[in-house]
């Protein structure tokens, strides 16, 4: 009598972990499913390169046409692609590198991280609109740009 039970209560166990896990994995696919249809997806608005990162977000992705991004660049705070809008709330790493022709930057307060070689070799670049919301700077953001070497310990 006393193995029937321990086999009852084991078969339970087993029966209610399945159960459990199967509808994890159906929660989860129906959320990743309705979370962000275009996520990843790169787009250009405003000659600026975005990826959408989740259903209301967008990071600056790498510019892989350095030289077209010239002068003073600001990026707004919500940017539109087939109708969404989205919020910008990061600055990927080498999203700017060797962009050597912008001379200033203007950075909305919905950012919040800024990673490593941002800006790296945009050698004209003099000044930078850096919110209190910033609150990540990668390694090496501003290396190698005007502004960088006007710091105090740049």
């Amino acid at each position: 009598m006393r193995n029937y039970k321990k086999n009852i209560t084991v078969t339970l166990i087993f029966l209610g972990l399945t159960l459990f896990s199967c509808d994890y994995i159906e929660r989860r696919r129906t959320f990743e499913d309705s979370s962000c249809a275009d996520y990843g997806e790169i787009f250009d608005y405003d000659g600026i390169t975005y990826e959408i990162i989740n259903s209301s977000c967008v990071k600056v992705s790498q510019n892989t046409d350095t030289q077209s991004i010239s002068g003073d660049i600001w990026i707004p705070s919500t940017v539109y692609n087939r109708n969404d809008s989205y919020k910008v709330v990061k600055i990927d790493h080498e999203a700017f590198e060797d962009c050597c022709h912008i001379t200033s930057i203007s950075i909305p307060s919905t950012v919040t991280k800024i990673g490593y070689n941002a800006f790296l070799g945009c050698s004209e670049l003099t000044s930078i609109n850096i919110p209190k919301s910033v609150t990540y700077v990668g390694d090496r953001a501003f290396h190698n740009t005007k502004w960088y070497a006007e710091q105090p310990d740049g």
